[in-house]
């Protein structure tokens, strides 16, 4: 998360694990999730990929570039931890 506080984010985290478990996802299939992404209606060019991130609950900024690599961290950390 690029702003939103740390403490709420593991909070948020844990609840989503603790109601819906972990995500079957594998890791193999991140290169084909990155490029379904690619495809959203946020995107202004095919070559990014636009997020709208939280600064903290209720505050967003919309239209957020991510690069793949904090992607892929990002998802490492939500799927397979």
């Amino acid at each position: 998360m690029k702003n939103f506080p740390q403490e709420k984010y593991e909070r948020i985290k844990a609840w989503i694990f603790e109601k819906y478990g972990k995500s079957p996802v594998q890791k193999s299939w991140i290169a084909d999730i990155l490029e379904l992404m690619k495809h959203d209606k946020k995107n202004r060019r095919p070559d990014e990929i636009n997020f709208t991130l939280l600064d903290d609950i209720g505050k967003i900024n919309i239209n957020e570039q991510v690069d793949n690599e904090l992607i892929i961290e990002s998802l490492e950390e939500i799927i397979f931890e």
